[in-house]
Protein backbone atom coordinates (compact mmCIF):
# COMPACT_ATOMS: atom_id res chain seq x y z
CA UNK A 1 0.00 0.00 0.00
CA UNK A 2 0.83 3.66 -0.35
CA UNK A 3 2.40 4.89 2.72
CA UNK A 4 2.53 8.60 3.74
CA UNK A 5 5.99 9.66 5.90
CA UNK A 6 7.43 12.92 7.61
CA UNK A 7 10.24 13.96 7.73
CA UNK A 8 11.90 15.96 10.85
CA UNK A 9 16.02 16.64 10.83
CA UNK A 10 17.87 19.64 11.88
CA UNK A 11 21.50 21.07 10.42
CA UNK A 12 24.38 22.72 12.15
CA UNK A 13 23.76 26.07 9.71
CA UNK A 14 21.51 28.12 8.90
CA UNK A 15 19.31 26.30 5.32
CA UNK A 16 20.12 27.61 1.96
CA UNK A 17 19.83 26.89 -1.53
CA UNK A 18 22.78 25.24 -1.81
CA UNK A 19 22.09 22.55 1.28
CA UNK A 20 20.62 19.40 0.10
CA UNK A 21 19.36 16.61 1.80
CA UNK A 22 19.44 13.08 0.76
CA UNK A 23 17.25 11.20 3.11
CA UNK A 24 17.61 7.27 3.44
CA UNK A 25 14.54 5.47 4.25
CA UNK A 26 14.94 2.32 7.16
CA UNK A 27 11.92 -1.01 7.08
CA UNK A 28 12.01 -3.60 9.30
CA UNK A 29 9.73 -6.76 8.36
CA UNK A 30 10.18 -9.92 10.01
CA UNK A 31 13.15 -9.16 11.75
CA UNK A 32 14.79 -7.58 8.00
CA UNK A 33 15.81 -4.24 7.70
CA UNK A 34 16.14 -2.76 4.52
CA UNK A 35 17.81 0.52 3.72
CA UNK A 36 17.19 2.67 0.18
CA UNK A 37 18.28 6.27 -0.55
CA UNK A 38 15.20 8.70 -1.31
CA UNK A 39 15.54 11.33 -3.86
CA UNK A 40 17.29 13.80 -2.67
CA UNK A 41 16.15 17.64 -2.29
CA UNK A 42 17.10 21.10 -1.45
CA UNK A 43 16.37 21.85 2.23
CA UNK A 44 14.93 25.51 1.87
CA UNK A 45 12.12 27.94 2.06
CA UNK A 46 9.84 27.52 -0.75
CA UNK A 47 11.24 30.51 -2.64
CA UNK A 48 13.70 33.88 -2.30
CA UNK A 49 12.89 37.27 -3.51
CA UNK A 50 15.13 39.02 -6.10
CA UNK A 51 15.47 42.13 -8.12
CA UNK A 52 17.07 42.98 -11.43
CA UNK A 53 19.77 45.00 -11.49
CA UNK A 54 20.89 47.95 -13.92
CA UNK A 55 23.55 46.35 -16.72
CA UNK A 56 23.80 47.06 -20.21
CA UNK A 57 24.38 43.81 -21.42
CA UNK A 58 21.30 42.53 -19.87
CA UNK A 59 18.61 40.39 -22.15
CA UNK A 60 15.33 38.50 -22.07
CA UNK A 61 17.23 35.33 -21.42
CA UNK A 62 20.64 36.61 -19.22
CA UNK A 63 20.37 39.19 -17.11
CA UNK A 64 21.95 39.80 -13.41
CA UNK A 65 20.37 39.69 -10.42
CA UNK A 66 20.40 40.26 -6.25
CA UNK A 67 18.65 38.79 -4.03
CA UNK A 68 17.87 36.61 -0.86
CA UNK A 69 19.01 33.06 -2.86
CA UNK A 70 22.13 31.62 -1.95
CA UNK A 71 25.40 32.97 -3.95
CA UNK A 72 26.81 30.33 -5.31
CA UNK A 73 27.62 29.35 -8.92
CA UNK A 74 24.21 27.22 -10.26
CA UNK A 75 22.35 27.67 -6.80
CA UNK A 76 19.67 28.71 -8.64
CA UNK A 77 19.97 25.99 -11.42
CA UNK A 78 16.22 24.04 -12.14
CA UNK A 79 14.53 26.46 -9.74
CA UNK A 80 11.80 29.06 -11.37
CA UNK A 81 12.38 32.60 -11.80
CA UNK A 82 8.58 34.34 -11.77
CA UNK A 83 8.07 38.07 -12.11
CA UNK A 84 5.94 40.09 -9.86
CA UNK A 85 5.59 43.35 -11.44
CA UNK A 86 6.54 45.71 -14.03
CA UNK A 87 6.67 43.99 -18.03
CA UNK A 88 7.07 40.31 -17.45
CA UNK A 89 4.56 40.52 -14.19
CA UNK A 90 3.71 36.65 -13.89
CA UNK A 91 6.39 35.26 -16.39
CA UNK A 92 7.47 32.05 -15.41
CA UNK A 93 10.67 30.52 -16.78
CA UNK A 94 13.68 27.97 -15.53
CA UNK A 95 16.36 28.58 -14.47
CA UNK A 96 18.93 27.15 -16.12
CA UNK A 97 22.45 28.76 -15.16
CA UNK A 98 23.34 31.00 -12.25
CA UNK A 99 27.09 32.62 -12.21
CA UNK A 100 27.82 33.84 -8.73
CA UNK A 101 30.93 35.93 -9.87
CA UNK A 102 29.14 37.71 -12.08
CA UNK A 103 25.54 37.85 -10.47
CA UNK A 104 24.08 36.74 -14.10
CA UNK A 105 21.29 34.59 -14.51
CA UNK A 106 20.27 32.72 -17.94
CA UNK A 107 16.49 31.41 -18.35
CA UNK A 108 15.19 28.51 -20.55
CA UNK A 109 12.14 28.56 -22.70
CA UNK A 110 13.23 31.07 -24.89
CA UNK A 111 13.43 33.64 -22.34
CA UNK A 112 11.22 36.18 -21.18
CA UNK A 113 8.92 38.08 -23.36
CA UNK A 114 10.95 41.36 -22.90
CA UNK A 115 14.19 42.13 -21.16
CA UNK A 116 13.65 42.84 -17.43
CA UNK A 117 14.87 46.30 -16.37
CA UNK A 118 16.62 47.28 -13.32
CA UNK A 119 14.31 46.97 -10.05
CA UNK A 120 11.96 44.68 -11.44
CA UNK A 121 11.07 42.57 -8.63
CA UNK A 122 10.82 38.26 -9.26
CA UNK A 123 10.58 35.30 -6.96
CA UNK A 124 12.60 32.12 -6.96
CA UNK A 125 10.34 29.45 -6.30
CA UNK A 126 13.45 26.31 -5.83
CA UNK A 127 11.58 22.10 -6.84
Amino acid sequence: GLYALSLDFSAAGPLTPSYVVTPVITVVVGGVTQKAPLESFRAVPPFSWGSVVADGSNTATTFKVTGTFDDTTDSLKESLLVFIDNANRCQMRPVTAYDATTDFVTVGQGGFPTAPSANDRFLVVYR
